[in-house]
């Protein structure tokens, strides 16, 4: 949408969107299990380009739209896992790997902070385990 107010215009449907580095065009997320798209859209209106997604990991179902810095977008990973781990793709080449923690849980809103850091957040998954003995009736 042109801040100008003039009218808006759609540019391509998806299910995220983030602006790239290069300030002339978006990254649009296209989730189309069991694998996701990515496009690079110019806002000129121009011919979009996929970018090929190589790596052990697919892109999650959900990133923000500060999440790209240099090249490189943190978003949410769908994996063989349960949950859904931070990772960084590389927008270049389309490789992506997983951020490494001790923490299990599912990562959304994740961005870059002015030092290059990466800042999440999540909701931690732990549970306890409990087997009950019924009391025999006196």
């Amino acid at each position: 949408m042109p801040v100008s107010g003039a009218t808006p215009r759609k540019l391509r449907v998806g299910d995220g969107v983030a602006l790239n580095d290069d300030d002339v065009s978006l990254t649009v997320a296209s989730i189309e299990p069991p694998k996701s798209r990515l496009f690079r859209v110019p806002l000129d209106g121009g011919a979009e380009q996929e970018i090929a997604l190589t790596g052990p990991y697919r892109l999650g179902s959900y990133f923000d739209p500060g999440a790209i810095r240099n090249g490189r977008m943190v978003a949410s990973l769908a994996s063989s896992h349960w949950y859904n781990p931070p990772g960084i793709f590389d927008l270049s080449i389309g490789k992506s790997h997983l951020i490494p923690l001790d923490y299990t849980g599912d990562f959304w809103h994740m961005t870059w902070s002015p030092d290059g850091k990466v800042i999440g957040e999540s909701h931690l998954w732990q549970s306890t385990m409990w087997k009950f003995t019924p009391e025999k009736a006196k």
